[in-house]
């Protein structure tokens, strides 16, 4: 409560920090236990949803967040707005109860109509470049969405990259939320050559001798793809966008845009409330593109969350 109030900002539904459930196996942890009787609601993230989990021994566990640092955002998803949460219910005789619910604002962009397989340890799927290629095959190129440097005809797709294909895979950013050089279309362009149909995996990048740009792709891509999945929605103007989201996402999920809140969220419906499943990446609407979309405004509702 204080930090949503104190800050305006609703992006602590998406940062892990609540101590593990206690499992019984007896191992401590840093950030301590919760006991496995007490059930938190889903928007309170628990530390084994870090990059690194519990233990920076244990090795990576997920990909980097998409919220970026305390204070640090990455992205402006929510672009203008402000949090005004509302935590518990207030009774017929005017007392507040905290039931665990937390109410907040905001609109759903789409629901998850295909997904992929997770991204495990990550490998870079490659049932996820064929749904890349399925959409691309089904709504053609764009001339301004190509950045081919060749001055070949060849007809090879690998040729020229769809923004929407690296820039996903990358979260359209650099490591530490710096700007996605340019250049990784190219190190993109690269791996999509040497291996269109076959999975991307640990060994196949330490075997081999690799090219540094495309070493540092490949890394940065692995970084934010691990342990999540890769989903389409239908927009407003009923285009297809990518998204990156949790390994725990499903078909028919909504992703949202919560006012106040730096990254859209996947929200699961159950009956008259709402479940948080995860954090998530939409190309296309990570700078506030939705804010400024009147169909999105206009579907401003309120969120029960549990």
């Amino acid at each position: 409560m204080h930090c949503t109030h104190t800050s305006k900002c609703l992006d602590i539904v998406c940062r892990p920090w609540a101590p593990r459930t206690n499992t019984g196996t007896g191992h401590g942890s840093q950030y301590g236990t919760w006991r496995k009787s007490d059930k938190l609601p889903s928007w309170i993230r628990q530390v084994n949803h870090l990059p690194f989990g519990t233990d920076s021994t244990t090795g990576r566990r997920n990909g980097d967040l998409f919220i970026g640092h305390p204070n640090q955002p990455y992205y402006a998803t929510a672009l203008g707005s402000a949090a005004m949460p509302i935590f518990g219910y207030v009774t017929e005789s005017g007392k507040r109860e905290f039931n665990g619910s937390m109410t907040v604002s905001g609109f759903v962009v789409g629901v998850i109509n295909k997904i992929s397989s997770r991204s495990q340890g990550g490998t870079l799927p490659a049932d996820w470049i064929k749904l890349f290629k399925c959409q691309q095959d089904d709504d053609g190129y764009d001339e301004n969405d190509e950045m081919n440097d060749d001055d070949d005809n060849e007809s090879d797709k690998t040729d020229s990259v769809p923004n929407h294909l690296w820039r996903t895979l990358v979260a359209d950013r650099g490591p530490g939320g710096t700007s996605a050089p340019l250049w990784y279309h190219q190190a993109c362009r690269y791996w999509l050559g040497e291996y269109s149909d076959v999975d991307i995996t640990t060994d196949m990048i330490r075997d081999k001798k690799l090219p540094s740009m495309a070493l540092e792709f490949i890394q940065r891509v692995r970084s934010v793809i691990w342990n999540r999945t890769l989903f389409t929605i239908t927009d407003s103007e009923n285009r297809q966008l990518f998204g990156l989201g949790p390994p725990n996402a499903k078909e028919v999920h909504s992703i949202c845009v919560l006012h106040a809140c730096s990254v859209p969220v996947v929200l699961r419906q159950v009956g008259g409330h709402w479940r948080l499943v995860g954090e998530c990446f939409v190309y296309g609407m990570m700078d506030g593109e939705a804010m400024q979309v009147k169909k999105y405004v206009e579907r401003t509702q309120e969120f029960v969350l549990r």
